[in-house]
């Protein structure tokens, strides 16, 4: 828990001195209809970052419903495999090994 603590101050730190040393970089952005001037640096990497996370999201769900039903159906043949019948250790069987006899 207590480093827990500590990497967040840490990363917390590292985004501050990244705002601080780029207050007074600009940029210009342009989304095809309206360009937004004079926008600072840290807000157009933050933003950027923010949008990749949106734009992941929907795979990450996807990826875990995969694997949420994929665990669902092997928990269903391992309990069909638990309410099958035993064989009895040493019990005869009727027929030979490739069911001819």
């Amino acid at each position: 828990m207590f480093w827990r603590l500590v990497s967040f101050i840490v990363i917390f730190g590292v985004f501050i001195a990244f705002i601080a040393f780029n207050l007074e970089n600009k940029c210009d952005i342009n989304v095809g209809f309206h360009v937004f001037r004079s926008v600072p640096v840290f807000l157009t990497v933050f933003l950027s970052f923010l949008m990749g996370i949106l734009c992941a999201t929907p795979v990450i769900i996807g990826i875990r419903a995969k694997r949420k039903a994929k665990k669902a159906a092997g928990a269903a043949e391992s309990a069909a495999r638990q309410t099958a019948p035993k064989r009895e250790k040493g019990a005869r069987e009727d027929f030979g090994s490739y069911g001819v006899d």
